[in-house]
């Protein structure tokens, strides 16, 4: 079923792992009307399953994101040079860890067993034979791309549905190969380009912040957008308080791409961090992201040395409810054909 046809309002709720996607904020995205999303990245199988059951307690349908492994795997070097930079910037010991896959097969695991009415996959492709799993088991399933190459491969590996991301958008970027960076485009001619190659419906993300802009994306030719940062201040999300208050303090005023605190392209609020090891970052995802979580736990209260992610849309962000959000986007007007 596609449920992008069953939204009364034509949104959904982006994936945040991390901490800012609970199962509130799903639920109350959906109880009004659009999609709300659940993050599998970072949690193990045990809290994931905990997230699913209380998702599932407060709502009907919601969308269950999971991170895919990387293929592309960074340079010991490198990631050894990153280390030594980190201790000489920030005083603090850093080792290198080893590599690991976020548990995916666990999790897919669990969708299968949980069965969320959407499962969708971030940072490249699952085997098709795991695509065809999770559908056969009842749930729609989707993929996000940054260009229409990658559209054209996740359609013949089976997905369902599309995420059309732009490099306007908050968080990390899902370019399918970590070592490349996206193609600066507007989000409107992005889903041009998209909807020319494929034809399943199309949610759009990256950088919307307002009705207007939503209403482009949509009359470009996406079925939905994908909202993330403006949830991210929501009462019902979990982000840390330093983070949301940053989002509405006036005191930043720009974002950066930046692959300093996970190795992989994404994007936040230009501070401390992102200016110190602007010069020293390296491809480096999924370790990076580990090396540099004991300095950011160490600094929680302190917004200059945190991954404070944001998409270009950020001044619109305020302290409200998600319902709130929800309503705010009840007039746009999408068109329910596609292709």
């Amino acid at each position: 079923m596609d449920v992008l046809d069953t939204l009364s309002v034509p949104i959904m709720c982006a994936p945040m792992a991390g901490g800012p996607s609970t199962p509130e904020l799903a639920a109350a995205v959906t109880n009004a009307g659009g999609l709300g999303s659940i993050a599998a990245g970072y949690l193990s199988p045990e809290d994931f399953e905990q997230v699913l059951a209380q998702t599932r307690e407060l709502t009907d349908t919601f969308n269950a994101n999971l991170f895919v492994p990387e293929t592309v795997r960074p340079d010991t070097d490198d990631l050894k040079r990153y280390a030594s930079a980190l201790q000489r910037e920030f005083g603090e010991a850093v080792d290198v860890p080893e590599f690991n896959d976020d548990h995916f097969s666990d999790k897919i695991d669990l969708v299968l067993e949980h069965t969320p009415e959407v499962v969708t996959f971030t940072f490249g492709l699952p085997d098709p034979s795991t695509i065809r799993s999770i559908q056969s088991n009842g749930s729609y399933v989707g993929v996000t791309v940054t260009s229409s190459v990658e559209a054209v491969a996740s359609v013949e590996a089976g997905a369902e549905f599309l995420i059309v991301q732009s490099t306007d958008a908050g968080g990390h970027l899902s370019v399918h190969r970590q070592d490349r960076a996206g193609t600066q485009r507007v989000l409107p001619d992005l889903v041009q380009e998209v909807r020319r190659k494929v034809s399943v419906p199309l949610i759009a993300a990256g950088g919307i912040g307002t009705v207007r802009q939503a209403q482009q994306a949509l009359d470009a030719g996406a079925q939905a957008v994908s909202l993330g940062t403006r949830f991210l201040t929501a009462g019902e999300a979990g982000t840390k308080p330093a983070h949301a208050d940053a989002l509405v303090s006036g005191e930043f005023t720009r974002t950066v791409q930046t692959r300093a605190f996970s190795g992989r392209i994404a994007r936040g609020l230009a501070n401390t961090f992102t200016s110190a090891m602007e010069a020293e970052q390296i491809v480096g995802y999924p370790h990076v992201h580990y090396m540099t979580s004991p300095i950011r736990k160490a600094h929680a209260h302190d917004p200059q040395m945190l991954n404070l992610w944001a998409g270009t849309g950020f001044a619109h962000c305020a302290t409200q409810s998600a319902v709130d959000i929800v309503r705010e986007f009840s007039a746009l007007r999408a068109d329910r054909t596609h292709g």
